[in-house]
């Protein structure tokens, strides 16, 4: 009976070991997807606002063309003769 108590006892502290282990393997794991996670939301924040920016850009360009258009255009057509109104009419 003493020899079966030595090889529970052993088993007992193998699986203490183990649980052991586990934790430690769990706070690294927790800290290192918490750097994961903050590394990957900055770099996703910064993509973000460089698209942002882009857009920005891209608004401002289109508003330009989109101005600039519409003055040629009204230039053009207010130059138009009476006559050519009157043809298009019937």
């Amino acid at each position: 009976m003493n020899g079966e108590m030595s090889q529970k006892e052993k088993l007992l502290l193998m699986m203490t070991e183990i649980y052991n282990q586990l934790e430690e393997l769990e706070t690294v794991l927790e800290e290192t997807f918490a750097d994961l996670h903050e590394t990957y939301f900055d770099d996703e924040v910064t993509k973000l606002t460089t698209i942002d920016h882009k857009m920005t850009n891209l608004e401002k360009k289109f508003e330009e063309i989109q101005f600039g258009e519409s003055t040629e255009w009204e230039m053009n057509h207010s130059k138009k003769s009476p006559t050519l109104k009157f043809e298009l009419g019937y």
